[in-house]
C-alpha cells in the first residue's frame, strides 16, 4: 500500500438538506484512509474544479446530483487536474 500522508483530497457541497450529512461521512471516510481534506463547505461544481489544482491535490469530490429531484444527492468525482473522471 503506497502512503496517503499529504495526500489532499478537495470537497464541495450544493445546498441539498442531505449535502452537510454527506459531507461529514465523506470527510470522515477519506481521513480515515489517512488522506488530507480541504472542505470548501456550500460552493458550486466549477469552484471545486479551480480549487483541486491550485491546492495541489490528489483529486476532488462534489458531493450534488445536478438537476436531479432535491431528495437525490451523489459524488462527483475529479482527478488531480479538476477534470471529472469517467
Amino acid at each position: 500500500i503506497k502512503s496517503r500522508k499529504g495526500k489532499k483530497v478537495v470537497i464541495g457541497r450544493d445546498a441539498r438538506l442531505s449535502g452537510e450529512m454527506i459531507s461529514q461521512l465523506v470527510t470522515s471516510t477519506l481521513q480515515g484512509l489517512g488522506l488530507d481534506v480541504i472542505d470548501l463547505g456550500l460552493s458550486t461544481t466549477p469552484t471545486v474544479e479551480i480549487a483541486v489544482p491550485k491546492e495541489k491535490a490528489a483529486g476532488g469530490i462534489i458531493l450534488t446530483a445536478s438537476h436531479n429531484p432535491i431528495q437525490w444527492n451523489a459524488l462527483k468525482l475529479l482527478n488531480e487536474r479538476g477534470e471529472f473522471l469517467s
